[in-house]
């Protein structure tokens, strides 16, 4: 938008404490996390139990400089949002250059 960067990501599975985010730099934003995944199945004289851990991390470089307050982060449905604000740029007049 003009005055925030919104950032969404699908992490579906994901527990909201597993999820690692951070602004390096105000323009390069990392989301980072793990799971834990447990399967079990049981059937008459036959358990069957498997454990699956999984690690990613995803870098990426915002298209303008953000601040580092304000910043917002939602985790619903496994749908990760992220806003953060943009830093206000000033507006720059046109100044005449004279040729000498």
């Amino acid at each position: 938008t003009d005055t925030d960067v919104v950032v969404k990501a699908d992490l579906p599975g994901m527990a909201k404490d597993k999820i690692d985010i951070t602004l390096e730099n105000s323009r390069i934003l990392r989301i980072a996390g793990s799971r834990d995944i447990e399967k079990k199945e049981t059937a008459p004289g036959v358990i069957r139990q498997e454990r699956m851990q999984g690690r990613f991390e995803r870098v990426l470089e915002l298209p303008a400089e953000c601040k580092n307050d304000g910043i917002k982060a939602t985790y619903k449905d496994g749908v990760l949002e992220v806003i953060i604000p943009k830093v206000a740029q000033a507006k720059e007049k046109p100044v005449k250059i004279n040729v000498d």
